[in-house]
């Protein structure tokens, strides 16, 4: 069995704030989570977070301005998908699409939205 969680974190635009603006403080948030319960103090250190308006990203609907989204990918050894979640809900983030799933155990992922 494996003790390791991949986690997606889809971040939309909210109150006024492009997903590009928003997703590096979501995940700030989730490495804040990550780190209560890690061995390793450096864990969590820089979460990757891909956005359209990376550099080379062009636009996929065919227009001039490129659609905004962000997400954040991770694996999270002992991973707390659902405290992760808590946390950013208490924190007042909007739009936020959680996908997580345990390896290896034969699980239905985990989606939740709000």
């Amino acid at each position: 069995m494996s003790s390791v969680t991949s986690v997606f974190v889809v971040v939309g635009d909210s109150g006024g704030e492009l997903a590009e603006e928003i997703a590096p403080k979501v995940a700030e948030v989730a490495a804040e989570v990550i780190r209560e319960t890690a061995v390793n103090p450096d864990a969590a250190a820089r979460l990757p977070v891909i956005s359209n308006s990376e550099d080379g990203c062009h636009p996929l609907q065919g227009g001039s301005k490129a659609g905004s989204g962000a997400v954040i990918w991770f694996a999270w050894n002992y991973g707390r998908p659902i405290d992760l979640e808590k946390r950013l809900q208490e924190r007042g983030f909007e739009n936020i699409t959680v996908w997580s799933q345990q390896e290896l155990n034969g699980a239905t992922p985990r989606v939740t939205s709000w």
